[in-house]
C-alpha cells in the first residue's frame, strides 16, 4: 500500500492563480493507493477523484475547506473531529476514516503554537480506532510528539522550490514501512508530496 500526503494549496500554481484541472491531473500523476490533501476547498475532492478514478471523503476545518482523503478502496467509517485553536487563529480539524482494515486520521494542525494542543486531540482520536493505524498531514512542526505512534523519518518538503522545512509527516502503528521519499516539486501547491509504502496484507473480498 502506498499512501502520500500532499498539502496542494488549493490547486495554486507558481503564478498564484487556483488552477483545478491542473491539481487534478497533478494528483493522477502520483502513483499511490490512498491521498491525503490539505488546503482543499469543498468542490476539489470530487474532481480529483474522478479523475483519479478513487473514492473519496472531504472533511471541512471552515465551512467548505479543510482536508480530503483519496483512496483505491472503499472508504469507510468516515469521522471529523474539530480541534483546539486559538481564538485569533483559523480553525483545524481532522478526518478520520477507515481503508481495507487501516485506520487513518489526515489532518492540517496550526500555527503559532496551536499544532502543540492539536496534535495529541488527532493522536487520541486515531488510537480510539483499530490498528494498525496511520497518521497523515502537514502538522506545522519540525518535531512533534506522535507517541505512542511510530514517527517516519522527517523529510524535508517545504517550501516546494527548495524544501528546508520538514513539517509533513507521516506517523504509524502496527504496519510496516518499506520506504519514504519526496516527489520532485510539482506544478500546484507550496510543498512536496510524502511518499510512503506500507507492508499491508489487504484483506480478500
Amino acid at each position: 500500500m502506498i499512501v502520500t500526503t500532499f498539502n496542494v494549496q488549493r490547486g495554486r500554481r507558481p503564478d498564484r492563480v487556483i488552477d483545478l484541472p491542473l491539481l487534478a491531473a497533478t494528483c493522477t500523476s502520483i502513483e499511490t493507493d490512498v491521498l491525503a490533501l490539505q488546503e482543499v476547498t469543498e468542490d476539489q475532492p470530487p474532481v480529483i477523484a474522478a479523475a483519479c478514478g478513487m473514492h473519496v471523503v472531504f472533511g471541512p476545518a471552515i465551512p467548505g475547506y479543510g482536508n480530503a482523503l483519496l483512496s483505491r478502496a472503499e472508504i469507510t467509517d468516515v469521522e471529523v473531529v474539530d480541534l483546539p485553536f486559538s481564538s485569533r487563529r483559523e480553525p483545524r480539524s481532522a478526518l478520520l476514516a477507515s481503508i481495507d482494515g487501516v485506520s487513518f486520521a489526515v489532518t492540517h494542525l496550526g500555527l503559532h503554537g496551536d499544532a502543540s494542543r492539536q496534535l495529541p486531540v488527532v493522536v487520541a482520536a486515531l488510537l480510539q480506532r483499530a490498528r494498525p493505524r496511520v497518521l497523515l498531514g502537514d502538522l506545522n512542526t519540525e518535531e512533534p510528539d506522535v507517541d505512542p505512534l511510530q514517527l517516519l523519518p522527517p523529510q524535508r518538503t517545504f517550501p516546494a522550490s527548495a524544501p528546508r522545512r520538514r513539517i509533513d509527516h507521516v506517523a504509524v502503528d502496527g504496519i510496516a514501512v518499506t520506504s519514504v521519499g519526496v516527489l520532485d516539486e510539482q506544478p500546484v501547491g507550496d510543498h512536496r508530496p510524502l511518499v510512503v509504502a506500507l507492508e499491508h496484507e489487504q484483506r480478500g473480498e
